[in-house]
């Protein structure tokens, strides 16, 4: 589909102004809660706003529309230097009027614009832009007005309230038969067309029970055929006269009776439910189909291909790149896909600042490309593809340096979060990972363009809302690729029913992995901690339940001889989850809780089934976060004998068994140093202090373990450094070629025990 220059730009700015309205309306909506608000929701209304101004800068900057990215920039900039939750900030402080000052004037720049087209973009908010650039908190809270941010407290004048938008109009009628209505108009009538599937889903359970309510009269009526008989009996008998008291003859005749007329009227009975329960299903085939097209048609409403969401990305990403001096050859690919606007809307901000990270610290100058082989000219892939169960694909990919990890270390140590112990322990997934952490960016400084280390995390949360996934691949000097999978439709999508401490709970299938039936005796308790061994992993277990219920320990507590659980995963890591059971998987429509449940941890959602019970929705992304938590502390080594403890190295590229390998030798008196691949641990062999044995597992990246314990046997220094293997890999086979690489011991994970591990280290060393 081509257009021409004009009626692009026209129809991106018509998008803009749709989007930019929708961005205004949360900003108002924040800085007022932020204003009222208590200082310990500061933090968190602080984070909302700058996201919200982010996205909004991105959009303004795609159309061109430059006063109101320069206002975003300056409001981001002042929210970044909001004093930090706790601080005291007086209640007439003018950051109050400065912020919604802003946020007044962008609405009613927007209604212009609205009124009178880009044309109108003047300098109308270059001054409250400039009065966001010189704000200073420490000058805000001093009781002090700013010059032109609300009225002087000489002349006593009451401050002006910020007036809200002005709502554009939702329906516009033309000449071609067509009525153009506003995305949420058509929201709405969506999700009332959604709500159609709970009365689909209440008619089959009805159904269903008009067929179980048959199959038990059927089989009352098997039970009667023998009553049958032995009134046949009986009225043979009486009929040939045989001596009986009158009054047992009489009894009799009336028992007759009575056993005709309920006999036939049981007769009829059964066959009006047997038609009732035909002309039943034959309704719920035709509500089926019925309410099926009606969804697809409304749905398809809502649907619009990638093409005009991507259009907007080329001439953003040329500029820029002009910008610095750069040059970017863009491909996309699966532009004709369609998928609901509304999650096409929900992502865009973040695929725009994906792209500006490409081009502003991921692709190299052209002198810089030149000098490592590379064509001057960097590339930068768009494509959308559908997958299966509904689902659509997002990759952008560029051909630049990649993330460099030993800077993203660097910045995570420096804003917290996460040791520099567990950092050294993370691979280069559970790394590149990090960059979706809020507050952290591997740009040495902060532009306009990015370093604040706010779009990718705005993006995660927003792709996990919708149900889906986002990942990131990086190859050093190579390039970086992310992957977002999300549902085509927004409101509606699989989830697992399971029921853990007797409470029902929906879980999206796209956190879930995989789900087990294991005998009890599977379970190993490593360090206070559960863990059960699921193929070539080992994983924490915990009770569903008690992670989702506050101040409850999450260290499962199983009592049967077999239990059920989950694997549950999100950003790289995986945990195990004890349920009561696996009620079933169904499609569900997810529903908001509302600002008064907006804060509930590890809650997505809630949706309503057919019974018309209210079942919480789990978020797996927050829920695998918080599991981290809920372990116990791990023992220090105080106490321990001032001898300098053996050094043990463990290779393992897991990061679950790295850590609970360090921490059963650490506990018992060990000193660990761990590496993630075999390369790694020869590397620490020959270049740290000599260690006094290895464990390692076999299948890693780079060098496994048998390489790395035959690279030992064939070092002079090291040839009589003990060598213990821990592995999944436990056939005979497997256990003669430990062996034969000169392996001390080859201990299999299924079967592993802290006991046999320290024994077998002691005896060692």
């Amino acid at each position: 589909m081509a257009y021409s220059e004009e009626e692009f730009r026209k129809r991106l700015f018509r998008t803009f102004l749709e989007e930019a309205l929708e961005h205004v309306q949360v900003l108002l909506r924040t800085v007022r809660e932020l204003e009222a608000g208590q200082a310990d929701s500061r933090g968190r209304l602080i984070e909302q706003a700058m996201k919200e101004a982010h996205t909004l800068k991105g959009a303004a900057r795609s159309a061109e529309v430059f006063p109101i990215e320069a206002t975003c920039q300056a409001m981001e900039s002042m929210l970044a230097k909001f004093p930090k939750e706790g601080a005291l900030i007086e209640p007439d402080a003018d950051w109050r009027y400065v912020l919604e000052d802003a946020v007044d004037a962008l609405a009613k720049f927007i209604d212009r614009l609205q009124c009178d087209g880009p044309a109108s973009q003047d300098s109308a908010l270059s001054d409250i832009t400039s009065r966001l650039e010189k704000a200073h908190w420490a000058d805000l809270t001093s009781g002090r007005r700013l010059a032109g941010g609300g009225p002087v407290e000489a002349q006593g004048q009451a401050p002006q309230e910020a007036q809200p938008p002005v709502e554009p109009v939702t329906a516009e009628r033309s000449t071609d038969g067509t009525v153009r209505v506003s995305m949420h108009k058509m929201g709405a009538i969506m999700a009332k067309g959604e709500e159609l599937l709970l009365l689909k889903q209440s008619n089959t359970e009805r159904l269903r029970a008009l067929r179980d309510f048959s199959e038990e009269l059927q089989y009352r009526s098997r039970a009667r055929r023998s009553l049958a008989k032995d009134a046949s009996k009986l009225r043979q008998w009486l009929e040939d006269g045989c001596e009986v008291p009158p009054a047992v003859a009489k009894a009799g005749r009336n028992i007759l009776e009575a056993w005709d007329a309920e006999h036939a009227w049981m007769q009829q009975f059964e066959a009006r439910l047997d038609q009732s329960a035909m002309r039943a299903a034959n309704d719920e085939w035709s509500i089926d189909m019925t309410m099926d097209a009606l969804l697809s048609e409304t749905q398809g409403t809502m649907m619009m291909p990638c093409e005009l969401l991507f259009e907007s990305f080329p001439p953003m990403i040329r500029e820029l790149a002009r910008e610095q001096g750069k040059r970017v050859s863009v491909q996309m690919q699966g532009l004709e896909l369609e998928v609901d606007r509304r999650v096409l809307d929900e992502i865009k901000g973040g695929l725009i600042h994906i792209l500006r990270n490409a081009v502003d610290h991921g692709l190299e100058p052209p002198e810089q490309r030149l000098e490592v082989g590379k064509d001057k000219v960097g590339s930068l892939t768009i494509s959308a593809r559908a997958l299966d169960a509904g689902k659509v694909e997002i990759v952008i990919s560029d051909d630049g340096r990649g993330i460099d990890l030993e800077r993203l270390k660097t910045v995570v140590e420096r804003t917290g979060g996460v040791s520099t112990g567990d950092l050294e322990d993370m691979s280069d997934g559970e790394l590149e990972r990090l960059i979706f952490r809020s507050g952290v960016s591997t740009s040495p400084f902060i532009t306009d363009i990015s370093g604040r280390g706010v779009g990718l995390s705005v993006l995660e949360d927003k792709v996990e809302r919708l149900g889906g996934q986002v990942d990131v691949t990086s190859v050093p000097g190579q390039g970086t690729t992310f992957r977002i999978r999300l549902p085509m439709s927004m409101a509606r999508f699989n989830g697992l029913l399971a029921r853990a401490r007797g409470e029902l709970y929906a879980i999206p299938t796209t956190g879930v992995d995989r789900v087990y039936r294991i005998p009890r005796d599977e379970i190993k308790r490593v360090e206070n901690v559960d863990t059960v061994a699921i193929e070539d992993s080992v994983l924490e277990l915990f009770d569903l339940g008690a992670l989702l219920e506050p101040g409850v320990p999450g260290v499962a507590a199983i009592a049967s001889e077999h239990c059920i659980i989950t694997v549950l995963c999100s950003g790289g890591r995986c945990i195990a989850c004890v349920v009561d059971e696996i009620v079933g998987v169904q499609e569900i429509l997810i529903r908001t809780l509302g600002p008064q449940l907006a804060s509930v941890p590890n809650v997505l959602g809630a949706t309503v089934l057919a019974d018309g019970s209210i079942v919480p929705i789990i978020n797996v992304s927050e829920l695998v976060a918080a599991s981290e938590q809920a372990l116990p502390e791990r023992h220090d080594q105080a106490g321990r004998e001032e001898e300098a403890p053996r050094r043990i190295l463990v290779a393992e590229d897991s990061v679950t068994s790295r850590t609970l390998l360090r921490n059963i030798l650490e506990s018992a008196g060990y000193s660990v140093t761990t590496a993630v691949n075999g390369r790694e641990a020869a590397s620490r062999l020959e270049q740290e202090p000599p260690f006094d044995l290895v464990v390692t597992d076999v299948e890693m990246p780079e060098m496994n373990g048998l390489e790395l314990t035959a690279h030992i046997r064939n070092d002079q220094n090291l040839a009589v450094l003990p060598v213990v293997i821990v592995s999944t890999l436990n056939s005979p086979e497997d256990r003669e070629r430990g062996a034969t690489v000169g392996a001390n011991a080859y201990l299999v994970k299924s079967n592993f025990e802290q006991g046999s591990l320290l024994e077998t280290v002691r005896r060692l060393i």
